[in-house]
């Protein structure tokens, strides 16, 4: 593999990506119906222009972007990373941070991120 300094920015997003996906699922807690639910309002109102209403990375402003929004539907962060991004942003990236968000509102936004994943639609897209 080449040095990371070597790989396009997309590449570097794919590596990362992937990489998360070998996390322990630790923090994978029972969701509260509650939380999903302010989640779900907070990226409507938030990241669906990139993300996409479901999630996938393909909302109306995605092509516009390199590296591409993050597809939660085949990779879910853990929720200390989904609160690190919000907190900080992705340089490099579109990806803004989100300094008025509470950290509740954070955490349920994590919530609703994580609720999106579908393992077995994963499972059947990637070899």
């Amino acid at each position: 593999m080449p040095a990371w300094r070597d790989l396009s920015p997309q590449q570097v997003a794919d590596i990362y990506a992937w990489l998360t996906t070998l996390r322990t699922k630790a923090d994978n807690k029972a969701l509260s119906t509650a939380s999903i639910a302010q989640g779900a309002e907070l990226f409507a109102n938030n990241c669906t222009s990139c993300h996409g209403v479901n999630g996938d990375g393909q909302g109306p402003a995605a092509a516009l972007y390199k590296p591409a929004p993050f597809d939660f539907l085949h990779q879910q962060p853990d929720a200390q990373e989904i609160d690190r991004v919000l907190r900080q942003g992705v340089p490099g990236t579109a990806m803004p941070p989100f300094p008025t968000m509470s950290a509740a509102q954070r955490a349920a936004l994590a919530s609703y991120v994580r609720s999106l994943h579908q393992p077995e639609k994963a499972a059947n897209t990637h070899p």
